[in-house]
């Protein structure tokens, strides 16, 4: 909306630098700084792309990926599902999730609204076996999937060149803060939601979620 542009315009002319991703050059491209024409409804996997570099380059805020996301938090192999605290018999805590304390070795349940454990440092990144039920961490499947999404591939799938993709992972991991607005356009595709999905982890994974300046929203 042009009441809505009219802010990222007096940020541009503030210093932002103004990059646009879609597949037609139009009013809003000829404004950017940069116009980078993806392959409609292939969003997803820029974003995935994205996601491989920063966590290949360890550009991610893994502090707030900690406190503030479901990054460390345990899930079962065998149905796809957050482990919680019932499924280890603790009745007191049982529908809080559960992460990988790497001081003590052992599961600690996480209440809910917690962002931090005296003395517990929950894991990122581990394959572990809690009471019988293989799991791993849910930032480790992220990092699997975005895996699957290499530069590489996604210019194929997004018909962009790699160095591009490259570079604008980059620009966004660096840049503080860092903010995203999703357009109709990525969303309104079959599966269009795991677009978004994509989109708002990399928010999450830089930690400009919250940050003024920064974050990942629709208009």
């Amino acid at each position: 909306a042009m009441r809505d542009f009219n802010h990222v315009m007096r940020a541009r002319a503030a210093g932002a630098k103004l990059i646009v991703i879609s597949p037609l050059y139009d009013a809003t491209a000829a404004k950017a700084d940069w116009w980078i024409p993806i392959e409609p409804a292939t969003d997803g996997a820029l974003a995935l792309a994205m996601t491989h570099v920063l966590i290949e380059q360890g550009l991610y805020d893994a502090d707030y990926a900690v406190k503030h996301t479901v990054a460390p938090f345990l899930v079962r192999a065998d149905n796809g599902q957050f482990l919680r605290a019932k499924d280890l018999g603790e009745a007191a805590t049982a529908d809080a999730y559960v992460v990988w304390d790497e001081a003590s070795g052992a599961p600690v349940p996480m209440p809910a609204r917690t962002d931090a454990l005296p003395g517990v440092r929950p894991a990122l990144r581990a394959a572990v076996t809690v009471g019988g039920i293989a799991c791993r961490t849910a930032f480790d499947l992220l990092a699997e999937r975005a895996a699957q999404f290499t530069p590489a591939r996604a210019s194929e799938v997004c018909k962009l060149p790699e160095a591009a993709i490259r570079q604008l992972a980059l620009e966004y991991a660096r840049a503080r803060p860092s903010t995203i607005k999703i357009g109709i356009g990525a969303t309104r595709t079959f599966h269009g939601d795991l677009n978004a999905r994509a989109i708002l982890a990399l928010a999450a994974l830089t930690g400009d979620v919250g940050r003024s300046g920064g974050g990942a929203s629709g208009w």
